[in-house]
């Protein structure tokens, strides 16, 4: 092999690196949107009444992450699955439901708690959800004492 040759070779391998190295990073930064782990609060909304709940997100990613529901000492899991860029779906067999949601830009969650029951499927109820608050009906330092009236 001539130096040429060598040099031609080592350049279009060079090429070759680069480009692949940019194509990985592109992917990994347009992945898509990720949750935030931790405990959130969601809020589903029944007509004019709103109906809180709690969850807890682990994972280092979408694809290996657990969708905890909170309901007093009960937890229940559930795998989540990424239906886009920023959108998510989570099937909670033990409910007959999915919630089906969109990451917002500033993190928050929006989205649907969609029945899974022959019958009643197209039945849904918009949610919302943000990271970081645990409290379920009272905001900590926002609880009100009831007045006493003699």
């Amino acid at each position: 092999m001539n130096k040429r040759n060598f040099f031609k070779e080592l350049l279009l391998l060079s090429l070759g690196l680069l480009l692949g190295v940019s194509v990985w990073a592109l992917d990994k930064n347009h992945a898509g949107k990720v949750i935030k782990e931790g405990v959130w609060r969601g809020v589903f909304n029944v007509s004019e009444t709103q109906v809180p709940f709690n969850f807890e997100f682990k994972g280092k990613d979408l694809e290996h992450g657990t969708f905890t529901l909170l309901n007093g000492t009960r937890r229940d899991d559930f795998h989540v699955t990424r239906l886009g860029k920023d959108s998510i779906f989570i099937k909670m067999n033990t409910y007959d439901a999915a919630l089906v949601a969109k990451i917002e830009d500033d993190g928050t969650l929006s989205g649907e708690y969609r029945s899974l029951v022959p019958g009643f499927r197209g039945n849904s109820l918009p949610f919302t959800a943000e990271h970081g608050k645990n409290y379920r009906f009272v905001e900590p330092g926002k609880d009100v004492a009831p007045s006493c009236k003699h």
